[in-house]
């Protein structure tokens, strides 16, 4: 529905058992049906890394719990989020390779600051409960919402490409949703999805 980049999603939290993977566990295994996961490597492994997937085709990248207290930030992140095309040496090689740029991070993980450069690039969700042990709550609607949310993916697939279609034949109205640096389109059509 639209052309260009797509914000980063950190999901940040001050806590461990917030609910930080769970949340984005939902809205993988909704969109891909099933939740892969990496640890956030070293910068030239960075590199590599998002080459790697974006040769793959692969569509998402979720760098799971970050160290506590770390600062997202890498040029190789912020150029590849911000890019149409992923380009590198192949490895072992002296070609070039670009192959396209269709990976959405998502990285998660306690008390993480960004880098001046990232926080333009990403979208923040912070989840606070305000307890000194989340991890203890009990009581929630679906208490396994994953495995819900796996055995019930077709229907909630449906209901998000309702809310989408429904936006598209009322003919993309205006929302109000303010400009987004480098990510006008996915603010105007995401952005107003939701709204």
């Amino acid at each position: 529905l639209y052309s260009g980049n797509t914000p980063a999603l950190l999901v940040p939290a001050p806590e461990q058992g917030t609910g930080k993977g769970t949340l984005i566990g939902v809205i993988l295994t909704i969109v891909e049906g099933n939740v892969p996961t990496c640890a956030f490597p070293s910068d030239d492994e960075l590199r590599k890394t998002i080459y790697s997937y974006a040769l793959e085709g692969r569509r998402f990248v979720n760098f799971d719990n970050l160290k506590d207290g770390s600062t997202l930030s890498s040029p190789h992140l912020e150029a590849l989020i911000t890019s149409s095309v992923v380009e590198q040496r192949n490895l072992h090689a002296n070609t070039v390779g670009s192959p396209p740029n269709h990976l959405q991070i998502l990285a998660s993980g306690n008390n993480i600051g960004l880098s001046r450069d990232m926080a333009r690039r990403t979208l923040v969700v912070r989840l606070d409960t305000g307890e000194e042990h989340p991890e203890n709550r009990s009581g929630f609607e679906i208490p396994n919402l994953l495995p819900w949310v796996a055995a019930n993916r077709s229907s909630l697939v449906a209901h998000c490409l309702t809310i989408l279609r429904a936006y598209v034949c009322a003919g993309f109205p205006a929302q109000g949703v303010g400009p987004f640096g480098s990510f006008e389109s996915w603010a105007v059509t995401v952005g107003g999805a939701v709204m």
